[in-house]
């Protein structure tokens, strides 16, 4: 899905940006998913709701050094 991937470029510009650290595309799409599990779980993000909800996912990511 696209807002995966957009989630996933979000990320890894914002690290670099922020933080001047380069980040993977695997390390990336981990912590992406790790974020959208967790919200799942939380209940931030309903079961049924598909991976359309990216633009929550990217305000809600916590960018770590």
């Amino acid at each position: 899905d696209h807002q995966k991937i957009n989630a996933i470029k979000y990320y890894r510009s914002e690290m670099k940006d922020r933080f001047d650290v380069e980040v993977g595309l695997r390390e990336a799409k981990d912590y992406v998913d790790q974020i959208h599990h967790d919200m799942r779980r939380r209940g931030v993000i309903p079961k049924w709701v598909g991976i359309k909800i990216w633009k929550l996912l990217l305000r809600n990511i916590r960018l770590v050094s």
